[in-house]
């Protein structure tokens, strides 16, 4: 389930990006300037994934992976289809929307971003 939410966050931010026509601000991107996305959100941006049944088992607790989070397949997809991308993950597990609002001028703002994701509660 949880892939299929991350694949939509992928998919929107994709589609986003290549209906851009070349007359908009985003024409700089096609031309091979910087693309600058932050991702701002919670444990599920931040990487923290909890770790599950598996048949008769149950395998108690989390695990902290950056590399699997969205954000850096994000990176990882934009840079296979040819933008200069650089992905800024500005998750923080247990982080709640308001706590984001009240991030937004230090982790989100201050990267002078392109795109920004956001993502709280899933």
């Amino acid at each position: 389930m949880k892939f299929k939410r991350l694949s939509a966050v992928i998919a929107a931010v994709l589609f986003f990006l290549g209906s851009c026509s070349a007359g908009d601000e985003t024409a700089a991107f096609i031309s091979g300037e910087e693309l600058r996305v932050v991702c701002l959100g919670d444990s599920i941006t931040a990487g923290v994934f909890e770790l599950v049944r598996t048949g008769s088992f149950y395998f108690g607790g989390y695990v902290y992976d950056v590399e699997s989070a969205y954000p850096a397949l994000l990176e990882e997809s934009l840079r296979r289809d040819g933008y200069d991308a650089v992905v800024i993950n500005a998750g923080v597990s247990g982080d709640t929307v308001s706590r984001g609002m009240s991030r937004l001028e230090d982790d989100v703002f201050a990267h002078d971003p392109d795109v920004v994701t956001v993502c709280f509660g899933l």
